[in-house]
């Protein structure tokens, strides 16, 4: 678990880079489409630098085939928890879009470190 704790460092700042990224696509997206809209192009985005990143960066891992197939698994679950809460800010609370992407961004970190620490630390499954 000792090793956990400059991983999940690294993982913050690749994440605030990767953030920073992806929500200016998102801020720059909101006044031509709809927010939701917006998110998943910006999101799109970020995956690909977060899998280029998280490999090298974070966990220093090698990038493989096995390990880029499924690490879209990691941001479907972190997508669609970004989605549920952006949905429930916007719509349930009344809280402006630009403001719902950063919460959404913030509570959905522990679920995609675990997620990308225990594929990246998996062994390769490739031929």
């Amino acid at each position: 678990m000792r090793d956990a704790l400059p991983e999940f460092g690294r993982f913050l700042v690749a994440g605030a880079v990767n953030t920073l990224a992806s929500y200016a696509v998102y801020f720059a997206l909101l006044p031509f489409i709809a927010y939701l809209v917006a998110y998943t192009i910006a999101y799109l985005i970020g995956v690909v630098i977060s899998y280029l990143l998280i490999t090298r960066f974070v966990f220093r891992t090698p990038r493989r085939f096995a390990t880029a197939v499924r690490f879209p698994l990691v941001c479907a679950a972190q997508y669609l928890i970004g989605s549920a809460v952006i949905t429930l800010l916007v719509e349930g609370f009344g809280i402006r879009a630009s403001l719902a992407a950063i919460a959404a961004i913030v509570l959905s970190i522990p679920t995609s470190f675990l997620l990308s620490r225990t594929l990246m630390r998996a062994g390769p499954t490739e031929r």
